[in-house]
């Protein structure tokens, strides 16, 4: 980590992240009427998660390293795009 003479860390040196450079892809998805709703919320998963091995085992917050802002988009994708309304 880069320091300041005084110790702390000089955060105008610190690398940007991944997830502020890369734009995000808010085009809609589409599924099909016999899509289950485990496939609705695999593949709206790999939306935001494109980079990770994804299964039903992972933990959103542990495995996957997604927090409280992209848990409300994930939400707001499964009701809007994949008609899921009761999704909480």
């Amino acid at each position: 980590m880069p320091r300041l003479p005084s110790g702390k860390i000089n955060r105008k040196l610190l690398p940007i992240p991944t997830a502020f450079t890369v734009p995000m892809d808010n085009s809609t998805f589409t599924f099909d009427a016999n899509t289950s709703i485990k496939e609705k919320v695999l593949k709206t998963l790999h939306h935001f998660f494109t980079d990770k091995d994804i299964d039903e085992s992972k933990d959103f917050f542990t495995d996957l390293n997604g927090h409280s802002l992209l848990a409300a988009s994930f939400v707001s994708r499964l009701r809007k795009d994949a008609g899921i309304t009761h999704a909480s």
